[in-house]
């Protein structure tokens, strides 16, 4: 199968749109902790402009970009949280009364 761009695409798992040969992109956190690999085109991507958002980025927008699991791979270093992100986690879940 080739893309638009005559580029080759490997066909996915059924009811899912093309994968692609090679990453689509890679990326990593500001400190280089973890580094990763996207794999295929993400589900979607949404800038959210509310208050919230506002102050939580000191940017006019938030994007969060929505991908499938098996689609994103951690190549260096590891997502599980640290002390300092579950103290947050919980004051926050304070705030709001949970």
């Amino acid at each position: 199968m080739l893309a638009a761009d005559g580029a080759a695409v490997v066909t996915s798992r059924v009811g899912e749109g093309p994968r692609l040969p090679n990453p689509l992109a890679t990326g990593r956190c500001v400190c280089d902790a973890v580094r990763y690999r996207l794999d295929a085109p993400p589900l979607f991507t949404h800038a959210c402009h509310c208050l919230d958002c506002q102050k939580k980025t000191g940017t006019a927008s938030a994007t969060t970009t929505i991908v499938l699991r098996d689609d994103l791979v951690i190549t260096h270093g590891s997502t599980r949280p640290t002390a300092a992100s579950l103290a947050r986690m919980r004051a926050a879940e304070a705030k709001i009364g949970r």
